[in-house]
């Protein structure tokens, strides 16, 4: 990933930031997936971030349309936002371990 211009985060070591004049691009890896949010422009970071890829991995794309969860995250996105919610995950832990009505 560095090669191709990304940087880690430090506070979510397995996703990945790359932004220059062009666009902005997130990858979140986990094993052998990976989840990636670009800016849409007239340079689609999609198509940069999948050719740059290609340069060092083979892979085959699989493309699921519109992200909906991500790790425990709730999604959902406009054209021009995007909301990130853990409200179903600590719903889930609340009655997991008998706490919904504390």
């Amino acid at each position: 990933m560095k090669s191709c211009g990304f940087r880690r985060l430090i506070s979510a070591p397995s996703t990945f930031y790359r932004s220059d004049e062009t666009g902005e691009t997130i990858v979140a890896v986990h094993v052998d997936d990976c989840t990636t949010a670009t800016t849409i422009g007239k340079h689609p970071q999609i198509y940069r971030f999948e050719s740059d890829l290609k340069k060092h991995y083979a892979f085959k794309k699989k493309d699921l349309s519109q992200l909906s969860k991500l790790l425990g995250w709730d999604v959902r996105a406009g054209d021009t936002w995007v909301e990130l919610s853990v409200g179903t995950k600590i719903h889930q832990l609340l009655l997991k371990y008998d706490l919904s009505n504390a």
